[in-house]
């Protein structure tokens, strides 16, 4: 009987041990935006990640790089899937190592039938690194690429991270996605359709990635936003936002010039940058205007209205 209470004991022991080990650190999403250098290049990085309640987390991350480091090409855009092991989590100081892999379309001129083409690469990235304060990331990387003759690279990076923060009350933290699909227009004359999935956090902020379309062109972007007041009827926000755009908008006036249609303006990828103010009306209806800037050469007024699904209150 004894024997029996004893390895009783044991297991129970054992088991007790192994969800303590698994206790959550980390909140379960947060998402970051990166610049750095890779083959002497630019690049500009936006991912977002699951933490797992074991050391483990995975996400997604787009990367865009500015030069023409795969050669007679350019604007290669890369999609990973990515998973690191951390170590440390949760500490002022931690570590991390992992890998992505996807792939990198980059476009490319065909001297024989003077035309750019597009092709697409298989792509594989080991890294490593070290995240501060559960803030800062920084990251070293080696980009390798697959059905071609492009040379391998390496990268470093510094990111900021937004979410992911320490799980230090866990009866307070219940932050919520929402999701907002929107439609507006810009000054441009054109409609804009496009959705946002955001993560609030209890402290007023929210962080989320913003996709939107016009007949200009389209937007990938990580944005955030700071929330005033916070009532249930009314809610004040403002923010800003970055990312990648393929957009005409840079070349429009001189398509005019050329051709005199602004039809015939060719599609650029460049940076952009947008901030922006608006108000959330009973914990849904949201009404924003942003000013987009392409390359920091080209703006644009667009005033949107969206549905928020998910979020609220908090506790």
């Amino acid at each position: 009987m004894r024997r029996i209470i004893l390895s009783a004991a044991l297991l129970l022991l054992s088991v007790t041990t192994f969800a303590q080990k698994h206790e959550r650190k980390v909140t379960t999403f947060e998402a970051g935006y990166s610049v750095g250098v890779s083959g002497g290049a630019t690049t500009f990085g936006l991912e977002a990640r699951y933490n797992f309640r074991s050391p483990w987390d995975v996400g997604l991350r787009e990367s865009l790089v500015y030069s023409n480091m795969l050669g007679n090409s350019s604007d290669p855009v890369t999609y990973d899937v990515v998973t690191d092991y951390n170590f440390r989590q949760g500490k002022n100081i931690s570590f991390f190592v992992g890998v992505g892999a996807g792939v990198t379309t980059y476009t490319y001129i065909d001297w024989d039938i003077k035309e750019d083409c597009r092709a697409t690469m298989f792509h594989f990235m080991p890294r490593a690194g070290v995240e501060l304060m559960n803030r800062v990331r920084l990251t070293a990387y080696a980009n390798t690429y697959a059905f071609g003759d492009k040379a391998a690279s390496w990268g470093l990076s510094a990111g900021l991270s937004l979410g992911g923060g320490k799980m230090e009350n866990r009866d307070y933290n219940i932050q919520h996605f929402e999701f907002e699909p929107f439609c507006g227009i810009s000054t441009g004359g054109a409609i804009v359709l496009g959705l946002e999935a955001r993560y609030n956090f209890n402290k007023h902020w929210d962080v989320g990635i913003n996709f939107a379309g016009d007949f200009n062109g389209s937007r990938i972007t990580a944005a955030g936003d700071y929330n005033f007041l916070e009532r249930k009827r009314l809610t004040l926000f403002g923010g800003v936002g970055a990312g990648w755009a393929n957009t005409c908008i840079l070349n429009i006036e001189e398509a005019i010039e050329l051709y005199g249609d602004a039809c015939c303006a060719s599609m650029e990828s460049c940076f952009c940058f947008y901030p922006r103010v608006g108000v959330e009306l009973f914990e849904h209806l949201r009404l924003t205007a942003a000013v987009n800037t392409y390359n920091f050469k080209k703006a644009e007024l667009a005033i949107t209205i969206g549905a928020a699904i998910g979020g609220g209150k908090r506790k």
